[in-house]
């Protein structure tokens, strides 16, 4: 099946910069791709998004959003109305799905949670 307008979205991000200096200055933009795939690890049902602001260097340019934990993929999935999960937890921290904070990325203080087996 395919997804109106897709294939000209992915024509215009190629179009656009590539830089992470580029990438981090322009607008997020986002298409979903009609595609579903299963979460590893949860075994949840996630859908596929085409994106213009996944870093090349970032595996072979399909990723897995984290936008609890990616300053990027939040401020990607708060424009589209995408879920927000928290999966880690810093004592003493109030985590919101509303704005931004630095700490959300940290992984050094964090401890995982619903993450089921992870957890911790």
């Amino acid at each position: 099946r395919r997804v109106h307008g897709l294939a000209a979205f992915i024509e215009e991000c190629k179009s656009g910069g590539t830089t992470e200096a580029e990438l981090a200055t322009q607008e997020k933009k986002g298409q979903p791709t009609g595609l579903f795939v299963t979460h590893p690890l949860t075994g949840d049902k996630v859908e596929v998004w085409v994106g213009n602001y996944v870093l090349m260097s970032y595996g072979d340019g399909a990723v897995m959003g984290v936008p609890a934990h990616d300053e990027r993929d939040f401020e990607f999935a708060q424009k589209y109305g995408l879920p927000i999960k928290q999966v880690t937890d810093v004592a003493g921290k109030t985590y919101s799905a509303q704005a931004w904070a630095d700490w959300y990325g940290d992984k050094q203080q964090g401890v995982a949670i619903q993450s089921g087996k992870y957890d911790g």
